[in-house]
């Protein structure tokens, strides 16, 4: 591209998976999306979220010490930055822990970030299903005395409006990178 960003553009082969990322919606039939007022949505209507406004969607969670903290303090900045250019973007956030992301444990965590930012969590099966659609790695390791992390991929996924996938924000792009691929998306 002319402006330095190499954007994804649907090729041959990505169809199925960007029909299975906007079908897993509706096999988390239990979800819970936990914006501030912790109200909860039906399946249903967190597909409806996703479709008719483009979105940034991040996996990650509460109790990731340095990676998930980091980009939603950054994805907090960013919609700061695009102000009103941004009004009609859509951030979730999906946790690949819901055994501890608690509907309760996501509003609390949340809330130290943009209100604009929907935090999603489930029954631990439904989240692995809507993982393992999306190809999103994750791994339990253990830490010792009970405790765990999670390992899982790092990349904010970047949704047009009709749901299909146009790329992603790497966790090592810079804020004009992520800004110039935003405004892109933003402009389709």
């Amino acid at each position: 591209a002319e402006d330095g960003i190499r954007y994804r553009s649907p090729s041959r082969g990505l169809g199925d998976v960007y029909k299975r990322q906007c079908q897993c919606f509706l096999y988390i039939r239990f979800c819970t999306c936990t914006k501030q007022s912790l109200q909860k949505c039906t399946c249903t209507e967190i597909k409806h979220a996703m479709k008719g406004k483009t979105a940034a969607v991040f996996f990650g969670f509460t109790h990731c010490p340095e990676i998930c903290p980091t980009t939603l303090y950054e994805l907090t900045n960013w919609i700061d930055m695009l102000g009103d250019e941004g009004k009609d973007l859509n951030v979730f956030f999906i946790s690949v822990d819901p055994v501890r992301d608690t509907p309760q444990r996501m509003k609390k965590y949340l809330s130290r970030f943009s209100n604009r930012i929907t935090g999603i969590t489930g029954d631990p099966n439904e989240i692995n299903k809507l993982t393992k659609a999306w190809y999103i790695y994750t791994n339990r390791v253990t830490l010792g005395d009970g405790e765990y992390t999670m390992d899982h991929t790092a990349s904010i996924f970047l949704l047009r409006v009709d749901g299909s996938l146009h790329g992603t924000i790497d966790y090592k792009d810079t804020t004009n990178v992520a800004l110039q691929k935003l405004r892109h998306l933003l402009s389709l």
